[in-house]
């Protein structure tokens, strides 16, 4: 019908919700797809009718984001930004019950299960494992791809970013995909530029 105004659909409302709510990017990705992430922290094992994963991410300010170590990033780019994330995750998880839906939110950090010894000597190799891989979480969401630095380096603010997710029986189309487990192009054209520093 002409000049019809389209129902806003579970997913598009929820992205709003989570924008209004101080998300910076809000992406979703399929619960099933999760194949890389180690057992016992995939999406179906910490939620059994999980389908969808919302994941969210906020910015750091770029102020507080230099190479020092400072009170300003203590503040708003972890501690005190871990609690907002975390605050944003549970409201979250609450709307999507509202709508009807299981929803678990996972913790923004500070959530180290196991640390694992996997070879000792002058250069150990450990595996640290927390309740859920947020940074695989979101490359699968499309926020974007992890960089030469290993972190999340997003288009918009690149890896300025702290992540947090909602897990969700609700099943919704989810937004494209990039590529795990490769050196993205912008590393390259960058000149690994972080390596060297």
């Amino acid at each position: 019908m002409a000049g019809a105004v389209a129902k806003k659909t579970t997913k598009d409302k929820l992205k709003e919700f989570a924008r209004k709510s101080g998300a910076d990017l809000v992406g979703i990705a399929p619960a099933f797809t999760f194949d890389e992430a180690l057992p016992g922290a995939r999406p179906t094992d910490l939620l059994k009718k999980a389908r969808s994963v919302v994941v969210m991410a906020k910015r750091i300010p770029f102020g507080s984001a230099t190479p020092n170590p400072s009170v300003s990033y203590l503040e708003f780019g972890y501690y005190g930004l871990e609690m907002f994330l975390n605050e944003l995750a549970y409201n979250v998880a609450l709307f999507l019950e509202d709508e009807g839906y299981v929803a678990m939110a996972t913790p923004a950090g500070r959530d180290i299960l196991s640390l694992d010894i996997l070879e000792e000597g002058a250069e150990p190799k450990i595996r640290m494992q927390g309740s859920f891989d947020l940074r695989l979480a979101a490359v699968k969401a499309g926020l974007g791809q992890i960089g030469a630095n290993n972190n999340l380096v997003t288009q918009e603010f690149g890896s300025r970013v702290r992540l947090v997710s909602v897990i969700t029986s609700l099943e919704m189309e989810p937004d494209p995909a990039k590529e795990w487990g490769v050196v993205p192009d912008f590393c390259r054209s960058c000149g690994f530029r972080c390596v060297k520093a």
